[in-house]
């Protein structure tokens, strides 16, 4: 009786130990996603994402020799240099660009501040183009705007 008590107990224990470090290394990668990426999102008017991967007019397809598609792709620039630009990236489908601060910030050596654009938007739509990211502020939503 007592073995199988004891049996229990360790299982319950275990058990238990599993799931609180399942929920703590959930927080911990959610954390450190937010903290080490600039993440743009897109949405239109009413709020909703633009759909990157379909609703654009522009772009190329990723892995292929120049196959244009239906992208929004963002590109990231010197907020001081315009020139100064990183290479473009496509839109995600669910309206977001997520790309590592250490990646963007060795390519840019040296620059705090990104100045935001957009390319291949869908047919009718245009953007305040003043979105910038900063080390310090490292998320921005741009709202399209429709035209008349």
């Amino acid at each position: 009786m007592i073995k199988t008590l004891r049996r229990i107990t360790l299982g319950t224990v275990i058990a238990l130990a599993v799931v609180c470090m399942g929920i703590f290394a959930a927080a911990c990668d959610k954390n450190d996603n937010n903290g080490d990426a600039y993440v743009i999102t897109v949405v239109y008017p009413d709020g909703t994402a633009v759909n990157g991967q379909t609703q654009g007019t522009g772009g190329v397809k990723p892995g292929t020799d120049g196959e244009q598609g239906t992208f929004v792709q963002v590109q990231l620039c010197d907020a001081d240099n315009e020139a100064h630009c990183y290479t473009k990236l496509n839109l995600g489908a669910d309206g977001k660009l997520s790309i590592p601060a250490s990646e963007l910030e060795e390519a840019l050596e040296g620059v705090n501040n990104f100045a935001v654009h957009l390319v291949g938007l869908p047919d009718g739509y245009s953007y305040d183009d003043s979105g910038k990211v900063s080390k310090t502020n490292k998320e921005v939503t741009i709202k399209l705007t429709k035209l008349n």
